[in-house]
């Protein structure tokens, strides 16, 4: 076993060297993953900032400053059966902004310590509850029922987007695909290579539709031009998928010696 397989774990080694059949285009494709992943993480974080403080100042305003907590308690938008998940996942972020002393006193029982947090207005307001949400929470809420038990006034947030910019393409495709890249990288999985039937093929697509899915949506923010100002990343994201595909053609079509 050579020294990458040790440090990352052989399995996913062998993901690497099935998808490029060498030691070292499997070194060489980790170092791309490596670095495209540090990459789009930076992009990452603008667009979570963005995104998420987008929706909370939009809800501010339509539902009421502090419209995370009011959602959750009685006849609250996400009390009904069908948004149960969302319900409980602020319920989990509310438990978050507790402090450790305040989980002991209550022995840690999760039913208490919301409770209890919901009376505490001075600590647990909205900001200290929306940074304890994930990126997954806010796609969310373009789902069909979430979206519309808020008032179906979220697309909103965007300036002059698009006919196809509806919360359905949202849901299943832009905000899926920036999500399923963002827990790939937060868990250290490679984002460079797909799984065909049997086989792994290194690829730098899924870059590419992160990095173009996070400029559409950001583009259509009221600050979406000023953005890019914070953005250092795009063309290093590009020229790495360029990188991951090149790897990709000399693997499966290596180009044939001319004799002459």
């Amino acid at each position: 076993m050579n020294d990458l397989a040790k440090m990352i774990s052989e399995a996913r080694y062998k993901r690497l060297l099935s998808a490029v059949g060498s030691d070292d285009r499997a070194e060489r494709l980790f170092l791309l993953d490596n670095r495209l992943s540090q990459e789009l993480n930076g992009l990452l974080r603008i667009f979570e900032f963005s995104f998420r403080n987008a929706i909370n100042d939009h809800y501010c305003h339509q539902l009421g400053d502090q419209w995370l907590k009011d959602s959750i308690i009685k006849d609250g938008c996400f009390t009904q059966a069908k948004t149960r998940t969302t319900k409980i996942m602020i319920e989990d972020a509310i438990c978050k902004c507790a402090t450790k002393e305040e989980k002991e006193i209550h022995n840690y029982d999760s039913k208490n310590i919301l409770q209890f947090m919901l009376n505490k207005s001075d600590v647990c307001d909205n900001n200290s509850i929306l940074t304890k949400l994930s990126l997954g929470f806010w796609r969310y809420l373009f789902a069909k029922t979430q979206f519309n038990v808020c008032g179906g006034t979220l697309l909103n947030i965007f300036n002059h987007p698009p006919t196809k910019f509806n919360s359905q393409y949202l849901f299943d495709e832009a905000l899926e695909h920036i999500v399923n890249a963002r827990n790939r990288i937060a868990h250290l999985e490679p984002i460079c290579i797909r799984k065909e039937k049997h086989m792994y093929i290194p690829t730098g697509e899924n870059g590419k539709k992160c990095y173009e899915y996070i400029d559409e949506v950001l583009g259509y923010l009221p600050y979406g031009n000023s953005y890019s100002k914070f953005n250092s990343s795009s063309k290093n994201i590009l020229a790495i998928c360029e990188d991951i595909d090149y790897l990709y053609k000399s693997c499966y079509f290596p180009k044939k010696s001319t004799t002459t």
